[in-house]
Order: structure tokens, then C-alpha cells, then sequence
């Protein structure tokens, strides 16, 4: 009984896991859309951007010590 518990777990946070990653790449790519089309921004560009961005989320997750809030 025990081990069912564990195993039901384990997949209600490996689909957790899964659904997350999915809607963060639909909303990567609506977001990467929206700049290319409506903000004539090119690939390039906003690929250069989110590399910038990417040493500035992780001083900020750094520095909020990577805990979630109550």
C-alpha cells in the first residue's frame, strides 16, 4: 500500500512537471511570436536579448534564496 501511495505521487508530479514545461514553451513561443511580427524585432535580436536576460533571472532567483512564497 505503501509503495502505491509513493508511485501515485511520483506521477501526479511527473505530470505536474510535464504540463509546466509545456505551457512554458507555448508561452516562450507566443512571446518570441509577438515580438517578431508586432515588434519587428528579428530572430537574432530576441535571441540576444534572452541570452542577456538569462545572467539577470538568475542573480534575481539567487537572491531571493530560490524558495516559493507561502
Amino acid at each position: 500500500m505503501k509503495n502505491s501511495n509513493l508511485h501515485e505521487g511520483l506521477n501526479a508530479r511527473f505530470r505536474h512537471v510535464v504540463a509546466l514545461a509545456i505551457a512554458a514553451a507555448t508561452i516562450a513561443a507566443l512571446l518570441r511570436h509577438t515580438a517578431h511580427v508586432y515588434g519587428g524585432y528579428s530572430p537574432a535580436d530576441i535571441r540576444a536579448y534572452a541570452l542577456m536576460a538569462v545572467p539577470l533571472v538568475a542573480i534575481l532567483l539567487a537572491l531571493s534564496g530560490g524558495k516559493a512564497p507561502d
